[in-house]
């Protein structure tokens, strides 16, 4: 071979070598650019995937639960109060079983409607949050069908898309358990929030039911004030009972000691109506003693003086004649207190 043919030779030689560095960095730099490609691609799909525990976290259920048991506590006290309300004898303490009572179902009332409008919240949240989860969980299912080529089987692309294959099966099914379970709490919430509503409403009966007997009976005290009128059991409940211990006096100077029928309260002593009794007692309240009950006055009595040995427990009852006052003496008598 001559030396000419020889340099044409290493010429071509040296050209092929060129041509083959040259492709194969083109080829390099190609897979670079896929690898990159995939890896822009998958990290998309990434964040999809992880946004489905993003979705779970935005619904909370465990502030229901203190909710329902706080407010389960203070419907058992109201019923406990309206079961007292029908075992008194007095309507005094009634009234205040009932203002306990009925105190607690407002602030039963008010907690149960924002723990159902709370459950009702939470469980739409919860059923969008479930379809927004399926949904992404497929589109990235989808997303992730696709064929890595151009790339070594070396490169880690290959290994982070079969990551994110499982790890998309894994967050779906974690998420879709999780999301049911908020649906069926939620559910839950809800029957026991129908249960207790029940309960409120029969201790709102039971309450009304006193009302109702209440009112029939501030309307016969109401006429009370007026004039005498039928003593029966529910005016007894309502009063304050007691013994007293009960003397008499009459406008004789011995007995008013010069006041005639002048009282402290201003008006005329008159018999069958007027009482002397300690500054316990105002003015204008009406007692019922059980011995007068078929007197003229049936029984009924205005406080209406004051007298210097009435203290207590102690009354003095007003009479037109002296001898009447001797007769009558000093004795102890059942007497029902009403005041205004």
């Amino acid at each position: 071979m001559s030396k000419q043919e020889k340099k044409r030779l290493i010429g071509v030689i040296l050209t092929l070598v060129i041509l083959i560095c040259i492709m194969i960095g083109i080829t390099y730099a190609t897979e670079q650019q896929k690898e990159q490609e995939y890896a822009e691609r998958l990290s998309n799909i990434k964040y999809s995937i992880y946004d489905m525990e993003g979705e779970v976290q935005k619904v909370s259920i465990d502030e229901g639960t203190s909710n329902l048991e706080e407010l389960g506590q203070d419907l058992k006290k109201a019923s406990e109060y309206a079961k007292k309300i029908d075992k008194t004898t007095s309507i005094h303490e009634a009234k205040k079983y009932h203002e306990k009572a009925r105190k607690i179902l407002n602030k039963s009332d008010n907690l149960l409607d924002n723990i159902q409008q709370s459950n009702k919240s939470k469980l739409k949240k919860a059923k969008m949050g479930k379809r927004l989860v399926s949904e992404k969980w497929k589109r990235s299912k989808e997303l992730l069908k696709f064929e890595i080529n151009g790339v070594s089987q070396d490169s880690e692309i290959h290994a982070e898309k079969s990551a994110l294959e499982s790890k998309n099966e894994d967050y779906w099914k974690l998420t879709k358990c999780e999301f049911q379970n908020v649906i069926d709490t939620t559910k839950t919430f809800q029957e026991q929030c129908v249960n207790l509503e029940k309960q409120v409403n029969t201790v709102t009966l039971q309450l009304e039911s006193f009302d109702e007997r209440l009112e029939s009976v501030q309307s016969k005290l109401s006429d009370l004030w007026n004039e005498p009128v039928s003593m029966d059991a529910d005016l007894a409940e309502y009063a304050e009972v007691g013994t007293f211990n009960c003397s008499a006096y009459d406008p004789c100077l011995e007995c008013s000691e010069g006041y005639d029928r002048n009282t402290a309260s201003g008006v005329t002593a008159m018999q069958y109506r007027t009482v002397a009794a300690s500054t316990e007692y105002p003015f204008g309240t009406r007692l019922y003693i059980p011995y007068f009950k078929d007197f003229p006055n049936g029984g009924w009595f205005t406080v209406e003086d004051r007298g210097g040995a009435i203290e207590g427990n102690k009354l003095d009852i007003f009479m037109d004649q002296h001898a009447d006052t001797e007769i009558f003496g000093r004795r102890d008598l059942t007497v029902y207190v009403f005041r205004k």
